[in-house]
Order: structure tokens, then sequence, then C-alpha cells
């Protein structure tokens, strides 16, 4: 019980001394761009306690599933489990506290790189809108703009809710909001660049952490937080996809020169592989865990580009002839776009989620 009474009160301590000062909020934000995998109340732990951590998993993770043993004497990661009526917590450990045995495996972990830079820059241009031609560190900035204020559409009610006891408390709803779209987009906009090894195109400055001083209780600081961590995640987990279909690519072309064999057949190289957009992805991881006699024989056939790159192309646009019929018939027009931005912003949302819901479930994951 004394353990976790002073992981608790760790886990107070950080927060206090993140909402106090803005360097200690930017130095979070780097650790929490290496392991977007995980949520905010983790992310804090691991930053309490390893802030160089890089790849975090279970002692079970990687020992059974990748190979590799945890070095003797090598401290664990205390994460808190705060969701049910009594606290609990667990251990991770940081892939520098294991070793490899044979037939290790190793976590990818992806760079922006010359060879994957475009792709990603393609990919970001399809699923976000937001023109390559900004370069990629513009893109991810005008990307965290967008995904903040799309967030507090979605949130707003439950942000309005955190704020008693803050320095936010005398805000009125547009300034709350405001507040909320600078805090949020420069912590996605720091997590992204960061993490992509882009920080220094940026320039960023002290001043534009130092807002976090007014997200200074708990909740509203695990609020902030929160839509921090989970943007970022959505947004890196989409560069992580397309960086490693962009090295399997890559892998498969260099073993086609060199005549080699993969999975016991020879695979037909496409002249050209087609940037897969985000149905395109989802289409594809799909089919890898629950298709998998499927994805093989397009895999094997040469078919698997053809195919998801079709998929990709159908759903978008299922999606925007769903969205564009709907928002005819429920009045959602340039009209109430000229009156109330805010309101036909979150009623397009609205719409697209619900198109998504059934284009996902008709063609994407049938």
């Amino acid at each position: 019980m004394a353990k976790l009474e002073n992981y608790v009160e760790l886990a107070q301590q950080t927060m206090r001394e993140i909402s106090a000062d803005g360097e200690n909020w930017r130095a979070f934000l780097a650790t929490a761009s290496n392991v977007y995998k995980y949520g905010f109340y983790d992310q804090l732990m691991i930053y309490a306690q390893r802030p160089d951590a890089t790849a975090c998993a279970s002692y079970e993770i990687w020992n059974q599933t990748m190979r590799r043993y945890v070095r003797r004497g090598a401290k664990g990661i205390a994460l808190l489990d705060m969701t049910g009526d009594v606290p609990r917590y667990r251990y991770v450990f940081d892939i520098s506290d294991t070793g490899t045995r044979q037939n290790a495996r190793t976590p990818f972990t992806w760079t922006i790189r010359e060879e994957n830079s475009m792709p990603i820059a393609a990919m970001l241009e399809k699923e976000y809108e937001v023109s390559a031609n900004r370069g990629l560190a513009g893109q991810l900035e005008e990307i965290a703009m967008q995904k903040a204020m799309d967030y507090w559409q979605e949130h707003q009610d439950e942000l309005r809710d955190i704020v008693d006891g803050s320095l936010l408390m005398e805000y009125d709803e547009l300034n709350l909001e405001l507040a909320f779209r600078n805090t949020a987009t420069t912590g996605v906009q720091y997590m992204l660049l960061s993490r992509c090894g882009l920080a220094e195109e940026h320039r960023f400055e002290p001043e534009d952490f130092a807002t976090i001083l007014e997200w200074n209780t708990p909740r509203a600081l695990s609020a902030l937080g929160t839509a921090v961590s989970e943007i970022s995640e959505e947004v890196m987990r989409s560069i992580r996809a397309e960086a490693r279909n962009v090295k399997e690519q890559g892998q498969q072309l260099l073993n086609y020169k060199n005549g080699e064999r993969l999975s016991g057949s020879d695979l037909k190289i496409p002249d050209e592989q087609a940037t897969l957009g985000r149905y395109g992805r989802m289409r594809k991881a799909y089919l890898k865990e629950y298709r998998k006699m499927t994805f093989n024989s397009l895999l094997l056939t040469g078919e698997l580009t053809a195919h998801l790159t079709e998929i990709d192309r159908t759903a978008g646009e299922r999606v925007n002839r769903m969205v564009s019929e709907m928002a005819a018939a429920q009045g959602v027009n340039e009209a109430l776009k000229e009156r109330d931005p805010m309101a036909w912003v979150g009623a397009m949302n609205s719409l697209k989620a619900q198109a998504e819901e059934i284009v996902l479930s008709e063609l994407v994951y049938a």
C-alpha cells in the first residue's frame, strides 16, 4: 500500500511541476512524443521516472512476444490504473532495460528519412487535406491547429466543466476556447515535430509553453494533457503506418532485384506503389488481422496495392457523396457557414462521422 501511495503522490507532484513551469511542460511533451502510444497518465508516470524512455512494454511482452529478456536488476516504470474502485499499479520496462536472445525482435521505431518524407507528406495531404507544398513541418503545424479546433468542437461541454479553481475560471466561453486551442495546438505541434526531428524548424520560444500556467489544477491539466496526447497519437500512428509501408515496399523491391524469394513465392513488384490514404491503410490493417488468407493471396499475386488503392478511392468518394447528400437534406449549407462557422464545422464533422461509420462497415471492414 505504501508503494501505491508513493506512486500516487509522484503523479500528483509531477502534475504540479508541469503546470507551474513552461519548460517542464515542454520536457514532458518531448518524453510523451517518444511514448505516444500510451495515454496521458501513463506518459506522466514515464516522464516522472524515465524521461529518456523510447519504447516501453510489460515484462510479458518483452519476454514472450519480442523474445527479449529484462536485465537483472532493471527498475520497472510504475504506471497507475485509477479506473477501478481501488487504484492499482503495474510495471513496464524501456527497451534499454532489455537484452536480446535468439530470434529476438526489435520494435519498429520510425524516423523521417529522405526515402519516406515525400510519401508521408503525400499521405498527410490526402488524409488531412493539408498541401504537401507547405513542407512536412508546415503540414504538421497546420494539422495540429485543425485537430485542436476539432477536439474543442467535440468536447467543449466537458472542457467547460474543468475550469473551477484554475486560472481559466475568469474566462468567458470565447476566451476559454482560445486558451484551449492555443495551448493544445502548441503541445501537439511540439510533440509531432519533436518526434519527427523537425522541432528546430518551428523555432519554439519559451513563451510558447508558458500558457500551461493557466491549466493549474489536476482536472484542467488532465483534460488538456488527454487532448494533446490523443490528437498526437492519431497523427503519429498514421505517420508510423506510412513509414512502415515505405520500408516494407523498399525491402520487397530490394529482394525482387536480388532475385530472392519471399514467403516461398516471387512477389510481383508494381512499377509504382501508390501512396495509400486513410481508408486504404485501414483496409490493409483489417485484412492482415482478420482476413489473412485474402491478404496473403493479394500480396503474393501482386494485386494488394491495386486492391487497397481501389478501396481507398471508393470509400473516399462514397463518404464525400453521403456527406453532401446529408448536408443538403439537413440544411448544412453555405448560408449556415456564413452565419455560424462553428456550428457549420460541428455539423459537418458529425455528418462525416455518420457517413464513415456506414462506409467502414459496408466496404472497408467487409
